[in-house]
């Protein structure tokens, strides 16, 4: 099992980002993993299934084994 990297914020850095409207899923994973390259990155979801399944997908589609790799942890209610 390999570490886990934490990210490191300074002070006043955005770590959260916030847009209204509906995602363009592919354009984010992709954006991501420009930025992180070679990562686990967890994707945290609470709410819809429909949404879920389209996060669900959109993980599937920009998994890479010697790349990228997203998770997805997700809740219904």
């Amino acid at each position: 099992a390999g570490a886990t990297r934490r990210p490191s914020f300074g002070a006043g850095e955005l770590y959260l980002n916030l847009r209204a409207g509906r995602p363009n899923w592919q354009d984010e994973f992709k954006s991501l993993a420009a930025r992180y390259g070679r990562e686990d990155i967890g994707v945290i979801f609470c709410g819809a299934p429909m949404i879920a399944a389209a996060l669900k997908e959109a993980c599937e589609d920009n998994s890479h084994k010697e790349k990228t790799i997203f998770r997805l942890h997700k809740e219904n209610f």
